[in-house]
């Protein structure tokens, strides 16, 4: 692949996350702002927002799965089934 190639596909990679975090939730976003930008721990976000650790875990790991649907899937929804992942599992709203 050329290098202009790869800059556009990384581009475009990048559009699709920005579109997929502006449907998140403010606390879905919150979440995510913790863990990747603060680099805070699953224990210190959960006694930030004073919410169990698996409660914490389990939103980010759907919040991910939320995204990567998104992005997978090219920004389409479905508004009756959601969004899908590859394995076919409904992830829901996004929005």
């Amino acid at each position: 692949m050329h290098p202009i190639d790869d800059r556009e596909d990384t581009f475009i990679d990048c559009l699709l996350v920005r579109q997929a975090m502006e449907k998140l939730s403010p606390e879905e976003n919150r979440i995510l702002y913790y863990k990747y930008w603060e680099c805070l721990t699953i224990r210190e976000i959960a006694e930030k927002l004073d919410k169990p650790r698996s409660t914490i875990q389990y939103k980010v790991d759907e919040i991910l799965k939320k995204l990567k649907a998104y992005c997978d899937l090219g920004g389409q929804y479905d508004e009756k089934e959601g969004y899908r992942t590859n394995d076919t599992e409904i992830v829901g709203d996004i929005g």
